[in-house]
């Protein structure tokens, strides 16, 4: 589980009952990501097709399209429990390291 689920807490314990928690909610967040794949889908459909470039603004709206696709890309590799890494690859998510090591 990613470190980025515990962050905000500081005491062990209750990071592994939050962790706990999480798990538990596997089911549940298994299908928000099938959702997201799914919004994912009629994102790419609209950005392939011609259609989209007969409005005005046409290109503000490619850019949105790309920053809600980068946010669900975000959410469902957060939510992806199945994967192995304590720690988050993206810097801008992570907790800053104290001079003391610890997170």
């Amino acid at each position: 589980m990613y470190s980025i689920w515990t962050q905000h807490l500081d005491e062990e314990a209750t990071k592994d009952r939050f962790r706990m928690s999480v798990s538990a909610a596997k089911s549940i967040l298994d299908r928000l990501k099938d959702i997201i794949e799914e919004r994912e889908t009629v994102i790419n459909s609209i950005e392939t097709g011609v259609e989209i470039y007969s409005k005005p603004g046409w290109d503000a709206l490619l850019a949105h399209y790309n920053g809600e696709k980068a946010a669900l890309k975000f959410v469902k590799k957060l939510i992806d429990l199945d994967q192995q890494k304590d720690t988050f690859n993206d810097r801008r998510y992570t907790a800053p390291v104290r001079p003391d090591g610890a997170v």
